[in-house]
C-alpha cells in the first residue's frame, strides 16, 4: 500500500478508535467529542485561540496569516496539554477536578470528596 496523507490519517483514526473502546468509551463519545470537550474547557480557561487550534491541527482561517505566519508556539503548546493531562489524570482517579484562573490562566487541581 502506498503511503499517502490520507492512509496515514486512516491509521491515527484507527488507532485512536481503539483506545476510545478499551477505555470504554465505545459508543458513547466520538473523537469529535473529545476534541470539542477540549475545545471547550481549554477556551474556558483562557488558553490563546490560535494555540488550542494548533493544538487540535485545524489550519487558520485566514490565508493570509496562514500564508506569513509559520509560529508553532511549541513552549506555550506544550503547557496546555500538560494541564489538560493533569485535568484527565485527576478526574479519572475519580476525584473532582476544580479549575483556578491565575493571571496566566494556568490550571490547578485539587482533589476533592
Amino acid at each position: 500500500m502506498r503511503r499517502t496523507w490520507r492512509n496515514e490519517r486512516l491509521k491515527t483514526w484507527a488507532r485512536f478508535s481503539g483506545m476510545q473502546s478499551r477505555m470504554g468509551y465505545k459508543d458513547r463519545m466520538t473523537g469529535h467529542g473529545f476534541r470539542g470537550l477540549a475545545s471547550t474547557i481549554l477556551h474556558e480557561q483562557g488558553y490563546a485561540h490560535e494555540h488550542i487550534e494548533l493544538q487540535l491541527a485545524h489550519a487558520p482561517g485566514n490565508a493570509v496569516s496562514a500564508a506569513y505566519n509559520h509560529a508553532l508556539y511549541l513552549e506555550s503548546r506544550a503547557k496546555v496539554m500538560r494541564d489538560w493531562a493533569n485535568f484527565l489524570e485527576l478526574t479519572q482517579r475519580g476525584g473532582k477536578a476544580i479549575p483556578f484562573r491565575g493571571s496566566t490562566a494556568s490550571m490547578i487541581f485539587s482533589i476533592t470528596n
